[in-house]
C-alpha cells in the first residue's frame, strides 16, 4: 500500500497493490500470480527419507496448537498406494492430538487430549516392528495402540511437513521444530528430550 499525495490537508490518494489471498490465518511469502491460484516449490517443505524409519522410528514435534477449529496436519509420510503412512494431526477446537500410522494396511490410531488454542506443545510418536505404536504429549501423557505393528513398506522418498499431501490440510499454526529418529524412543527418552527443548528456540 502507498499514497501519492495529500490534498488540502484532509484527503489522500491511496493505492493498493500486490494483494494476496491467504488460505490460513497467517501470511506466507509473496507469490506473484495472474488470474490463477499458485504455489511455489520454496513454500512446500519436503525431506528426503530414503531407507530410514521403515522398521522403527520416532517423530518429535514442537508446535503451536491452532487457534481456529478444523484439521491441521503437522506432517505426512506415505507410500503411493496409501497402505503405509505416518501422520500427525491436530484438531483445532477439540484439544486432540493424533500421531498415528498405517503399516501394511492396518491402522494404529492412539490419540491424546488436553491442549488449548495457542498453546505450544511437544508431541512425540514412536513405533517399532513387533511393538506398540505410542503417542506422547508434553513428555508425559501417553497413548498406545492395542496391537503390535508391522514394518512400513514401499515408503516414498519424501515426507511432507506442515501439510498433508499436495499442499492440502495446511498446518494452521507455527511449527517450531520437527525431529526424526531412526529408532523407537523409550518413555524416558521422550521425557528427557521434551524437558531439554520445550523452553528452547
Amino acid at each position: 500500500m502507498f499514497y501519492s499525495g495529500i490534498h488540502n490537508g484532509d484527503s489522500a490518494d491511496i493505492y493498493l497493490d500486490t494483494a494476496q489471498v491467504e488460505k490460513g490465518s497467517f501470511a506466507t511469502s509473496y507469490i506473484p500470480t495472474t488470474t490463477a491460484i499458485s504455489s511455489r516449490n520454496a513454500d512446500l517443505v519436503t525431506v528426503p527419507t530414503t531407507n530410514w524409519g521403515t522398521i522403527a522410528g520416532s517423530m518429535l514435534a514442537v508446535a503451536n496448537y491452532p487457534l481456529a477449529p478444523g484439521n491441521s496436519a503437522l506432517y505426512r509420510w506415505a507410500d503411493v498406494a496409501g497402505n503405509n503412512w505416518l501422520n500427525a494431526y491436530v484438531y483445532g477446537g477439540s484439544g486432540l492430538l493424533y500421531m498415528f500410522m498405517m503399516a501394511n494396511g492396518v491402522q494404529y490410531t492412539p490419540y491424546l487430549s488436553g491442549m488449548s488454542a495457542g498453546q505450544y506443545f511437544t508431541g512425540a510418536h514412536t513405533y517399532a516392528t513387533g511393538s506398540t505404536n505410542s503417542t506422547y504429549l508434553n513428555g508425559g501423557s501417553r497413548a498406545q495402540s492395542s496391537t503390535q505393528v508391522s514394518g512400513l513398506l514401499n515408503m516414498t522418498s519424501t515426507a511432507n511437513i506442515g501439510c498433508y499431501a499436495n499442499n492440502s490440510i495446511v498446518y494452521n499454526g507455527s511449527i517450531q521444530r520437527l525431529t526424526v529418529y531412526t529408532s523407537a524412543l523409550s518413555s524416558m527418552d521422550v521425557l528427557t528430550i521434551t524437558n531439554a527443548i520445550k523452553d528452547g528456540p
